[in-house]
């Protein structure tokens, strides 16, 4: 009877840890859409950018998220009608090579992305563009962003 009880808790769990969702996947379903499916590769690829940019600027695969979904979804989507895959920005954030990062810089780099998209920049131009000015001042994102 224990292991019955031992073995029964033992699935509780298991199906309890499975049935949490994690931010990565979250990420996908809202790129996904309504009626899109979850591919499992992008679940893979969005873990490994949340993984690379939580260890680059010291915060929480939470507000990585939090930061993209407000920057694509409530500024270039909603405020300036561009739309574009929480993935992608990721990738392209991903791609910017920010020298020695301070608390908050990421959330600059997410406005200042955004400012640049909607001024009709591609995406390449955007990463292109903040590599270099961030080549040349560490402090390019409050420059930009008047501070």
């Amino acid at each position: 009877m224990r292991k019955f009880v031992a073995l029964a808790a033992i699935l509780a769990i298991a199906t309890a840890v499975q049935a949490e969702t994690s931010v990565a996947e979250k990420i996908v379903t809202i790129d996904a859409g309504r009626w899109g499916s979850v591919k499992q590769e992008n679940v893979t690829r969005v873990k490994a950018l949340l993984k690379q940019l939580t260890a680059n600027y010291s915060i929480s695969e939470t507000e990585v998220a939090d930061k993209v979904v407000y920057g694509i979804h409530t500024l270039l989507r909603d405020k300036y009608g561009i739309t574009q895959k929480l993935q992608d920005t990721m990738e392209d954030l991903n791609r910017v090579r920010f020298p020695k990062p301070h608390k908050g810089d990421f959330a600059k780099l997410v406005v200042v992305y955004v400012q640049m998209r909607n001024a009709g920049q591609s995406r390449t131009e955007v990463v292109k563009r903040l590599n270099t000015a961030l080549a040349l001042d560490n402090r390019a994102l409050d420059t930009f962003l008047n501070q």
